[in-house]
C-alpha cells in the first residue's frame, strides 16, 4: 500500500506529465486515482471531470467516476457513471459488478449483471463474492456457498470467501462447519478481526461462553476501534453474566458505554448485575438511565454542549417536532452566551426546555425564564437585565 508521500510525488510526476501534453486524458484518469488514495475525492472527481473534456468515450474514467460518487453516498449517480462505461464499452465487466452491487430491489437485475461479468471475467473471484451475497440476501444459503466455493477454486488465498461460507453456514445452524469455515479464514489472514467476531458470535449461540470471550478479546486486541466494539464488550458482559461474574459483566458493560454513551442494553445489563449484587440503588439508577437513553434513542434526541453552553439540538418524530434542528452557535461556530426562544403558545418553546433540562450535560446551568408582556418588569428585574435593557 502506498503511503501518502509516495501519492504525493505520483501527483506531481503526472501533473508534470500534463504539462508536457495537456490532452493526456489517461493522465488526468490516472490523477484522479491517486487523489482517491489521498482522500481527495473532490480533486479526483475534478481529474476526471477534465479526462472527459479532453475524450468524452473514455468509459474507464465513467467507471472511476462511479466509484467516486460512492464516497459521497450518491448512488443514483454512481450507477448512472457505470451505466455509461458500459454503454461506452459493452466489456467493462467491474462497471457490471458495481451496478449489481449497488441496484437495490431489483435481484433479477442484480444476478442479471453479476452473470455478465462473469462471462467477461470468469477468473475474477470477486464477482463470486458478489453472487454470494446476493443469494445470501435472498436466504437462498445453499447456493451461496457455492459461489463462495467457486471464489475459492479461483482463488485459494481469499479469507473472505471462506468467511462467508462460514455465515451462511451459521444460518443454516450447522455450527460444526461455520466454525471449521471461520477457522480457515484465519488461518489464511490472522488479522481478519470480522472471523473471530463470527467465531465469538458461533460460540455465544452454543453458549460457550470462554470461548466467546476469548475471540471478543481478540477483536479488540487485533482492531481496538473495531465498527461494532461496543457490542464486543455487551457480548462480553452478558457472557460474564452466564457465568456469574457480576463484577466482570459490570466492567464490561461500562466499557461499551464508555465507546457509546447511549447505549441503553449496556446500561440496562449493568442494573440487572448489579440487582444480582443486592446493590439495589445502582441496579435502579441504572435501569432509570437505560430508560432515558430508550426514549433518546427512540426520538433521535441529540443535545450537544460546549462546556456550559449549548451548541445545538435535534429532534425527530417527538410530540410537535417532526424533523427539527436548531443551532446556538455563531458563525465561526462558537456557543452563544444568551439564548431567546420566542414562539406562539403550543410551538413547541415548554417542551424544548424540557428536553434540554432532561438530556443536556448541563442541566443545573439552564435558566428557563419565560418572558410575557404582563410580567416583562419581572423578568428585567432578573439575572439578565444588563442583557435585555
Amino acid at each position: 500500500m502506498d503511503d501518502k508521500a509516495s501519492l504525493e510525488k505520483k501527483i506531481e510526476e503526472l501533473k508534470k506529465k500534463i504539462e508536457l501534453n495537456p490532452d493526456d486524458d489517461m493522465a488526468y484518469n490516472k490523477m484522479g486515482v491517486v487523489y482517491d488514495k489521498l482522500e481527495y475525492y473532490d480533486d479526483a472527481m475534478e481529474c476526471y471531470q477534465k479526462a472527459l473534456e479532453i475524450n468524452p468515450k473514455n468509459d474507464e474514467v465513467y467507471k472511476n467516476m462511479g466509484d467516486e460518487c460512492l464516497n459521497f453516498d450518491d448512488y443514483e449517480q454512481a450507477l448512472e457513471y457505470y451505466q455509461k462505461a458500459i454503454d461506452l464499452n459493452p466489456k467493462n465487466y467491474w462497471a457490471y459488478i458495481q451496478i449489481a452491487s449497488y441496484t437495490w430491489r431489483d435481484d433479477d437485475k442484480k444476478m442479471e449483471y453479476l452473470e455478465k461479468a462473469i462471462d467477461l471475467n470468469p477468473n475474477d473471484d470477486e464477482a463470486y463474492l458478489e453472487i454470494g451475497e446476493n443469494y445470501s440476501v435472498l436466504e437462498k444459503y445453499d447456493q451461496a456457498i457455492i459461489a463462495y466455493q467457486k471464489a475459492i477454486e479461483i482463488n485459494p488465498q481469499n479469507d473472505k470467501a471462506y468467511l462467508e461460507i462460514g455465515k451462511n453456514y451459521n444460518k443454516l445452524e450447522d455450527y460444526e462447519k461455520a466454525i471449521e469455515c471461520y477457522q480457515k479464514a484465519i488461518d489464511l489472514n490472522p488479522q481478519n478481526d470480522n472471523a473471530y467476531e463470527s467465531l465469538a458470535l458461533v460460540y455465544y449461540d452454543l453458549k460457550e461462553y470462554d470461548k466467546v470471550i476469548e475471540y471478543y478479546q481478540q477483536v479488540i486486541k487485533i482492531n481496538p476501534k473495531y465498527y461494532n466494539i461496543d457490542s464486543a464488550y455487551l457480548t462480553i458482559g452478558l457472557s460474564y453474566y452466564y457465568k456469574k461474574d457480576y463484577e466482570k459483566s459490570i466492567e464490561s458493560n461500562q466499557k461499551a458505554i464508555e465507546i457509546n454513551p447511549l447505549h441503553a442494553k449496556a446500561y440496562h445489563n449493568m442494573g440487572v448485575s448489579y440487582r444480582n449484587l443486592n446493590e439495589d440503588d445502582k441496579a435502579q439508577e441504572c435501569y432509570q438511565k437505560s430508560k432515558i437513553i430508550e426514549k433518546q434513542n427512540k426520538y433521535r434526541i441529540r443535545i450537544i454542549n460546549d462546556k456550559k453552553r449549548l451548541k445545538n439540538i435535534s429532534i425527530s418524530n417527538y410530540r410537535m417536532f417532526r424533523y427539527f434542528k436548531i443551532n446556538f452557535t455563531d458563525k465561526e461556530d462558537n456557543p452563544l452566551d444568551i439564548i431567546v426562544i420566542a414562539g406562539e403558545n403550543g410551538t413547541g418553546k415548554t417542551t424544548l426546555f424540557e428536553l434540554i433540562k432532561e438530556y443536556s450535560l448541563i442541566p443545573d446551568d439552564v435558566v428557563y425564564l419565560p418572558a410575557y408582556r404582563e410580567n416583562i418588569e419581572d423578568l428585567k428585574a432578573t439575572m439578565l437585565q444588563k442583557y435585555i435593557d
